[in-house]
């Protein structure tokens, strides 16, 4: 016979799933957040549970990679937005506003944090390749490089073919060239005022560069 217990006597059923050793993460209140918990949590190797948990922020006591990396909320992201894009950046600091995922607010996109515990989940490991045959705005692309993993993208909208390079490439781009751009906002318009901003484009030759006026 199951011995019944009073309520205040009951373990969270947190603890139930992990253990009172962990901590999620303080933005994982979703249902389906909870079950990709479970299944990185138990499914990765132990040794790799730092380096590789998405939703999670300690483990006895000690930070994980997704923690340290992304609690750096990115000022640029929400000066002067609107307050429904504050909130989308503030609330989504761990799931879909670090790196370059929040360079443009796709709607529609799977959350980055969801495809990184989707690729560990199952098994996929550095130096091997992903296709994404319907890339929208290259979310499983960009989370790809940043796990040392070899993707494509496909996808039938020139936007989207448009936005994952942009997105890519900006992982990797030239700081130095970014300086003092958000001052040049007058010259960069009138470059892509034109009838075909993509002929402008063409005429530079300079591949960092034209990352720079991809990405303005």
């Amino acid at each position: 016979m199951i011995e019944k217990k009073e309520f205040h006597n009951l373990s969270s059923f947190l603890q139930s799933l992990f253990e009172d050793k962990v901590e999620l993460l303080p933005s994982v209140n979703e249902l389906f957040e909870l079950e990709l918990a479970y299944l990185e949590y138990n499914g990765l190797p132990k040794g790799d549970l730092l380096d590789r948990l998405a939703y999670f922020k300690s483990i006895n006591g000690k930070f994980t990679k997704h923690f340290l990396m992304y609690n750096h909320p990115t000022k640029a992201l929400t000066d002067n937005r609107t307050a429904n894009t504050k909130a989308y950046f503030e609330n989504g600091l761990f799931s879909t506003g670090y790196a370059t995922h929040g360079l443009f607010p796709y709607r529609g996109k799977f959350h980055p944090q969801l495809i990184k515990a989707l690729i560990y989940i199952i098994g996929i490991k550095k130096g091997e390749t992903i296709l994404d045959p319907m890339c929208g705005s290259g979310t499983a692309n960009i989370e790809s490089a940043l796990m040392s993993i070899n993707s494509y993208a496909i996808d039938l909208s020139p936007f989207c073919q448009f936005m994952t390079k942009v997105k890519y490439n900006s992982l990797t781009i030239n700081i130095e060239l970014l300086k003092g751009i958000s001052n040049r906002s007058e010259q960069l318009f009138n470059f892509f005022n034109v009838a075909e901003p993509q002929k402008q484009l063409q005429k530079i030759k300079d591949i960092e560069k034209l990352e720079v006026y991809e990405l303005a």
